[in-house]
């Protein structure tokens, strides 16, 4: 193997033995410094072939001590053991050995094992070669062992378990280390049987006969038509891929069209990627470079299939192909659910030609999107030849409610007796009752455990033959491994050259291809390919079905492992080649995949390039409403903002992020949210600094939106009246947009609601003229629907009801014609407070139950609470025995968002419901509330309804002139805010309850 296959260093597990000789200096002064030299040549000569039977590596000699390793170059699971069996012969061989002064030899010993950079050991070196804590903490060991004993460290003793009998010498004062150091002092060794064994072959799956019955059971429904949907549940490792394998492989291929689709720990926030990488494989694209082919994709694609799906599922996948028609009038929602419904009808039409079997592995790490995509399945009832099977790990509960028709089918860990038979069959033999405990202790059941670590103790050869009834035993000097980390790193280091590729396809991920190894490492471009086969013939990667060239790690804990032995250089070097190569090919041959490039930018040590990956990430998202993953995306990339270096770039980056976030925020938490503000608030700050006039606006916008929520009217309405005047200054129309919609909104809860439907009708009359694309990517919802909104409520308060109608009727149309969640959620909430303040209940009742799924459905937490606050008013206006309390409920339920804006409003509402059930004491309490907290605050809006309300209820109270005061007050409110709409709500309470005609003219 050439220089360049060999890394200089790298990072793994040891075991470190510090030795020294007890009274050197004392000896030193008593001898002459010949005697003394050749007293001490033969201490190191006699220690260093007491350890050679225990694979140790002889490091160090310095003066009277010396270092030996354990579990390196090539690691062993018995590398603890063999320390603490060395440091005993060395003590021994030490002790036989007599000095110049006549006295006898002794020796202090200390032992730890540890996490290390590495680099060659060669016998006898002369340096130290590895570098971490352990060694230290050998060394303190050394110092507190007494004359003659072994003192190993807590770590070790794990490793060693019962193989020796040990002292338990406490925490001892170890100089250096801020945690306690718990010590044991070697007395002995004590049994243990080893064993030896014989490679097995292909291993048949173990028990799980009445989950194959079951399956097939289902199986046999779906072939007769009816759907079956199954979640196969179990721990990680417990043998869910080799259950549903086998199972898929029972079945006849050639009736049956088999669709494997598979989950990634980094794809949780990728939407559709699994179906993704299904669809480009699909198309003959192998690996992450490689273009799809858009004949091998027509060619795949099932009898039947539409040009607008056959559209969708290619531009999923970056082909170029003829839109219909109608896509050009699709916007991204619509896109999205296009999308969705084109992979459901690809699988309903290959099931028209045989049954389907749709496989999705790892369902824990799916992203939200593709949960909504097999709830389809599920919506679209019993019909069609479909078998779905997932595998998932017990947290899915944790991610997904899943649904009761989905029919669950439990993999518990494996019984002791079919521990024992996988054991048996890996072996090729018979195990022995000692080595199946043994294994099956650590394994705790779960297949993956009891399969590698006996692959592990098979490869190393530390098995052999007992007697036909006891089996195969455990050799003396052989102790089983602790985890099942240190039994894969053994498998590694027995690669030879390949260990090499293993490390660097691990950079890759899970799955590799020999383009990808090439480019990572282009230099051992001669090793590769044999690499790849002697990983693929040791049992530590699988060939992908028809795919010469690309491979992928059996396990997800080899890749971890083989990554865990690259020390930091060489990750960053690998990482930065092939994002390099990523970079450089970026195009139609080669899309961007964010979340992947901003991880190996990361790893490369760059963390400018990977908050960019993380900001394109979260904007894909948030392009198509995937919240929660665009949520998850950004957060990633502002962690990573403080490991920017240049200050310019780091504020640029930051302020992207922040921007993007805060579009997420307002959607998903609301407006009123504290992080919203806080979000916005340095946004403004890093946006000043920079001098940036567009993401300053953005950023006041926000601001805005932020203290209007908390009810701070004045100050909102002044920030858009400054950003009205901005605009005029740089002579920008965005500011002038965002300025009129700022100060109209604003002016709504003032009670101003002739300022309010001026701005606001004069922005969307801009709009008009600009076109409804400028200051858009301002907003989180859509300009022009959210000013015709609230436009419409000012109107309808003014008596303009006609003309209230029209708007909110268009926004509506607007916000479906876009078919953003944030903005029908919008439109609805602003139709539906409309007709109720017009008493227009018609099919009001579904479209409030209709809005608020909508809401609950895209998690838009301050609309669907407000409109559940809607739907209580409702209820109540429509004769609901307990409509006072609901309502209450409901605006408890609005308090978690933080806001105060309209909750005056609602306990208004409130007090009208009580004063239905006849509650005249809550009905004044709800009312006053609304009233002080509206002065409080400065938003009259609806204040000439709360004085009418205390009109009414002074009335009922017998106080004459109180009420009067109080109509007088609700009469002047109205006039002064033209608010013909309080008038008239007024006067019907008060003929209601026999107040109006005692009132003056």
């Amino acid at each position: 193997m050439g220089d360049s296959a060999k890394p200089k260093t790298e990072r793994r597990q040891i075991t470190v033995l510090f030795y020294d000789l007890v009274g050197s200096t004392k000896l030193s002064t008593s001898v002459e410094p010949e005697d003394f030299r050749e007293a001490i040549s033969n201490f190191h000569n006699v220690a260093s072939a007491a350890v050679q039977p225990f694979d140790a590596y002889v490091g160090a000699h310095v003066g009277d001590g010396g270092i030996i390793y354990f579990g390196y170059p090539v690691a062993s699971e018995d590398a603890a053991e063999c320390a603490v069996l060395s440091g005993l012969a060395l003590i021994d061989a030490v002790s036989k050995i007599t000095l110049p002064n006549g006295e006898k030899a002794k020796a202090r010993v200390g032992i730890a094992t540890g996490t290390s950079i590495v680099g060659r050991i060669e016998e006898g070196d002369t340096g130290n070669s590895a570098v971490g804590q352990v060694t230290s903490l050998a060394a303190r060991l050394q110092s507190y062992a007494k004359a003659n004993q072994c003192v190993i460290a807590e770590r070790t003793r794990r490793l060693v378990g019962g193989l020796f009998q040990l002292e338990d010498l406490g925490i001892i004062d170890a100089k250096g280390f801020a945690e306690n150091v718990r010590a044991f002092g070697v007395i002995a060794r004590s049994q243990q049987d080893r064993f030896r064994a014989l490679r097995g072959g292909n291993i048949p799956l173990i028990g799980r006969k009445s989950q194959t019955h079951e399956l097939h059971d289902k199986w046999a429904k779906a072939q007769d038509g009816t759907l079956q949907v199954c979640m196969v549940e179990g721990e990680a490792g417990v043998g869910k891929s080799r259950f549903v394998a086998d199972f898929i492989h029972s079945l006849d291929h050639t009736n049956a069209t088999f669709i494997p689709c598979f989950c990634a720990p980094h794809s949780r926030q990728a939407a559709l990627r699994p179906f993704i990488t299904r669809l480009r494989n699909m198309a003959g694209a192998s690996d992450h470079q490689s273009q799809p082919s858009l004949e091998t994709f027509d060619n795949r694609l099932a009898p039947g299939t539409s040009e607008l799906d056959r559209h969708m599922l290619g531009a999923l996948i970056g082909l170029d192909t003829p839109a219909p028609q109608e896509v050009a009038a699709m916007n991204a929602g619509q896109l999205r659910r296009s999308t969705i419904s084109a992979i459901l009808n690809q699988i309903d039409l290959l099931a028209q030609q045989a049954p389907v079997v749709v496989l999705m592995e790892d369902m824990h790490w799916a992203d939200p999107t593709t949960f909504e995509l097999l709830e389809g399945f599920l919506s679209q009832g019993d019909a069609g030849r479909i078998m779905v099977i997932m595998t998932a790990r017990p947290d899915i509960h944790d991610i997904w409610q899943v649904s009761k028709s989905i029919a669950r089918i439990e993999l518990p860990p494996l019984t002791d007796e079919e521990a024992g038979a996988l054991i048996n069959q890996v072996l090729g033999a018979k195990a022995s009752p000692s080595m199946v405990e043994a294994i099956t202790e650590r394994a705790s059941g779960i297949a993956l455990f009891i399969e590698e670590l006996t692959k592990a103790i098979l490869d190393s050869e530390a098995h052999v033959p007992g007697s036909a009834a006891e089996g195969l035993g455990v050799q003396s000097s052989f102790t089983l491994p602790e985890t099942l980390q240190d039994s894969l790193l053994a498998r590694l280091d027995q690669l030879g050259e390949a260990k090499r590729i293993a490390q660097i396809a691990s950079v890759v991920g899970r799955e590799f291809t020999i383009a990808d190894l090439a480019r990572v490492a282009p230099d051992l471009t001669p090793l590769i390919e044999r690499g790849c086969k002697k990983l693929l013939e040791a049992g530590l990667t699988v060939a992908m079905p028809g795919k010469a060239e690309e491979f992928q790690f059996r396990h997800v804990l080899i890749q971890e492992i083989a990554y865990s032995t690259l020390v930091r250089g060489e990750r960053r070097e690998y990482n930065a080649c092939l994002l390099e190569a990523l970079e450089q090919n970026d195009g139609k041959d080669n899309p961007i995949d964010p979340e992947r490039w901003a991880h190996y930018a990361l790893e490369a040590g760059l963390p400018a390039r990977a908050v960019h990956y993380w900001l394109l990430a979260g904007q894909d998202a948030l392009r198509v409403f995937a919240m929660k993953e665009a949520e998850a995306r950004l957060r990633r990339g502002h962690e990573l903002i403080g490991q920017v270096g240049d200050p310019s770039e780091r504020a640029r980056l930051e302020l992207d992020i922040l921007l993007t976030l805060g579009k997420v925020l307002l959607a998903q938490v609301g407006h009123a949210n504290p992080e919203t503000g806080k979000v916005y608030a340095r946004a403004r700050e890093l946006a000043e600094e920079r001098g940036d006039r567009a993401r300053l606006l953005a950023s006041m916008h926000g601001q805005q939106s932020y203290d209007l929520q908390l009810s701070r009217i004045q100050e909102t309405q002044d920030r858009g009246a400054e950003m009205l005047s901005m605009g005029e200054t740089f002579d920008d129309d965005a500011w002038r947009l965002i300025g009129y919609r700022s100060r109209g909104i604003a002016s709504f809860p003032l009670g101003d609601y002739k300022q309010c439907a001026s701005d606001l009708l004069a922005g969307i009359a801009m709009l008009d003229q600009i076109g409804d694309s400028a200051a858009q990517d301002v907003v989180a919802d859509d300009l022009l629907a959210a000013m015709q909104i609230y436009a419409s409520w000012a109107l309808v308060y003014m008596g303009e009801t006609a003309r209230g109608e029209d708007l909110y009727t268009a926004a509506c149309a607007r916000a479906e014609e876009i078919s953003q969640p944030y903005t029908r959620a919008f439109a609805g909430v602003g139709r539906n407070y409309c007709r109720l303040m017009l008493g227009d209940f018609h099919g009001l009742e579904q479209d409030l139950e209709d809005c608020i799924a909508l809401c609950a459905q895209n998690e838009i937490h301050y609309f669907l609470f407000t409109e559940r606050v809607h739907l209580a008013h409702y209820r109540a206006l429509n004769g609901a025995s307990d409509g006072a309390q609901q309502i209450a409920q409901a605006i408890e339920e609005y308090r978690q968002t933080g806001s105060i804006l309209y909750q005056p409003t609602y306990r208004h509402w409130e007090g009208l419901a009580w004063l239905g059930q006849g509650e005249l004491g809550k009905a004044r309490e709800a009312n006053d509330w609304a009233i002080e907290t509206t002065t409080q605050y400065g938003m009259t809006h609806m204040l000439a309804e709360y004085y009418g309300l205390k009109a009414v209820l002074d009335h009922l109270d017998q106080k004459p002139d109180e009420a009067l005061a109080a109509a007088t007050m609700a009469r002047n409110w109205a006039t002064d805010q033209e608010a013909r709409l309080c008038e008239d709500l007024n006067k019907k309470i008060w003929e209601k309850f026999g107040f109006y005609s005692l009132l003056p003219a």
